[in-house]
């Protein structure tokens, strides 16, 4: 739960973050890039996703 709660609280962060005007609402899509790449892990563990190892998220 504290893992989807973190997710979630970086997803409201780019969200703030996109109403700021230019340039600093470009770093809401770094923000809602990390969100998308941890809830993906978290799904996949959540399923017991069996992964292939090669495949790893880069920054």
């Amino acid at each position: 739960m504290q893992r989807l709660a973190f997710i979630q609280y970086l997803h409201h962060l780019g969200d703030q973050q996109a109403h700021l005007p230019e340039p600093m609402r470009t770093s809401s899509v770094l923000t809602y890039h990390d969100a998308v790449e941890l809830f993906l892990v978290l799904a996949g563990d959540h399923l017991n996703a069996d992964l292939d190892p090669r495949i790893e998220f880069k920054g």
